[in-house]
């Protein structure tokens, strides 16, 4: 499991979700763990997939990508504590909750949120 924290680029918190499975997906679409709007934002964005390296982001956009350390990404990982993911207007970080048992695949998640930076 891994917690998202959600946050503008003004620095106004938004929301923190925790994804309770191995691959969670953001973006416009209402099917996506946390929702985000805005004009940039696809209907699915960025998909968070954790490994035994290390929680992974990967573009599923068509193209449009995402920032890390001021630089375009389609794919980045593992993610540290201390990277910002970027994507139109909005900053997440990803926190891995350390677990000694390993994961199970589940198909149970938090209630996703809607995150509006208009």
């Amino acid at each position: 499991m891994f917690e998202i924290t959600v946050k503008t680029t003004s620095g106004a918190a938004v929301n923190k979700v925790r994804c309770m499975v191995h691959k969670c997906t953001i973006g416009k679409s209402r099917e996506n763990l946390i929702q985000l709007r805005g004009w940039k934002i696809a209907q699915n964005h960025l998909q968070l997939e954790q490994t035994p390296e290390g929680v992974f982001a990967t573009d599923i956009s068509d193209g449009s990508g995402f920032l890390v350390h001021d630089i375009k990404q389609t794919n980045y990982g593992p993610i540290k504590s201390s990277d910002q993911l970027i994507i139109s207007g909005y900053i997440l970080t990803v926190e891995v909750e350390k677990q000694e048992a390993e994961l199970e695949e589940s198909h149970q998640i938090e209630t996703p949120i809607t995150a509006n930076n208009e």
